[in-house]
């Protein structure tokens, strides 16, 4: 995400000597022979420091086999961000399938792609709840999990973590925060996430205690401060001719990666004090777009330096333009929907803090 991003990620993300020696040697569309197999499967556990709990197999199928447009639904719902389509897994060949603890691969088979999917099935061994949930997990909360697994199983397909930097990062106490143009949302998550597992003693913790934010994802001090989202609570308008499509938190993750076509740089400070958001879409009689957005902040000033920001940060789905009112530490914005509407719905809201993953089931 930040441009300093190559230097930083060859510090945390040493390679581990062992597991190297222990790469598949041949190109990675060779044929897999039971050999390789067995060597990628010692490999993984050595670079994730975990044993498998049932041994995985493996098996190549042709493109009619009936598991497979299953599993590769099951790996578009675990992308970060999903877009509800299986176009998200265009080009990949391997897929974990958790049931059967099972590699499965059209030919000819990827090795990273075998490597990704093998670490996939250990983390599902060790974190069976986390992992099972992690598809139908809604809104930040769920881009935060999803982030966190595939960091794990890129760093586990590659070199791993390396040792624990001295100094973790915090990329939210960056000033400026520096977003680099091109970046995918997907990239700039699973590097956050790379981050916050690496800056850990304990690299099992974030498993058994998940980030429940994109902020908490990208901020090491709020991670461990356990610094909890706060949901805003309350009944969305009703709105002539429209009906709810879509309810829930954008998060900070969502608010960054806004930025990622063009690239830039924006102060941390409103970042860093955000508590928590909730976006509001309606879709309405003859195709018209309305929505409704809030965010708090830890103060007012904050809120503030927010307020000017919100129409480069919200991402694209919310139509423009935009109008905005600040009350204190909430900002308020809708487009499509009355002034006296929007502003009553902001200030009925409740603020109530997310413990856990649970509460949003």
């Amino acid at each position: 995400m930040p441009n300093e991003i190559a230097p930083m990620g060859a510090r945390l993300l040493t390679r581990l000597a062992l597991a190297a020696l222990l790469l598949v040697p041949a190109s990675a569309t060779a044929a897999i022979g039971d050999a390789a197999f067995e060597k990628m499967i010692a490999r993984t556990e050595i670079v994730r420091g975990l044993r498998f709990l049932e041994h995985p197999t493996f098996e190549i199928v042709a493109a009619s086999h009936p598991r497979l447009a299953t599993l590769r639904a099951d790996a578009a719902a675990r992308e970060p961000i999903p877009n509800g389509s299986p176009s998200d897994t265009v080009g990949r060949v391997c897929h974990p399938d958790f049931a059967r603890a099972r590699v499965i691969c059209l030919a000819p088979p990827d090795q990273t792609q075998i490597c990704d999917a093998l670490a996939r099935l250990l983390d599902a061994q060790h974190y069976p709840e986390l992992v099972a949930s992690a598809p139908g997990l809604r809104d930040d909360p769920g881009v935060a999990v999803r982030s966190l697994l595939a960091a794990s199983a890129a760093a586990t397909a590659g070199s791993g973590l390396g040792p624990q930097p001295d100094d973790p990062p915090d990329l939210l106490a960056q000033e400026p925060i520096e977003i680099r143009a091109g970046e995918t949302a997907k990239s700039a998550l699973v590097f956050a996430a790379t981050v916050l597992l690496a800056s850990q003693r304990d690299r099992e913790a974030p498993f058994r205690a998940p980030p429940l934010s994109t902020k908490q994802l990208m901020s090491v001090r709020a991670y461990a401060a356990a610094e909890p989202p706060r949901l805003l609570v309350g009944a969305p308008p009703a709105l002539d001719g429209c009906r709810v499509a879509r309810d829930g938190s954008v998060g900070v993750g969502r608010l960054l990666v806004a930025l990622t076509p063009a690239g830039g740089e924006l102060p941390n400070s409103f970042l860093a004090a955000w508590q928590g958001d909730r976006g509001v879409s309606f879709a309405c009689a003859r195709g018209a777009r309305a929505w409704l957005y809030a965010v708090d902040f830890a103060d007012d000033a904050a809120a503030g330096e927010f307020a000017p920001w919100i129409d480069a940060l919200l991402p694209a789905a919310f139509a423009r333009p935009i109008e905005t009112r600040r009350e204190g530490r909430r900002v308020v914005a809708w487009h499509g929907v009355p002034a006296s509407v929007a502003s009553a719905w902001g200030a009925a809201l409740r603020s109530s803090e997310l413990r856990s993953l649970q509460a949003l089931e």
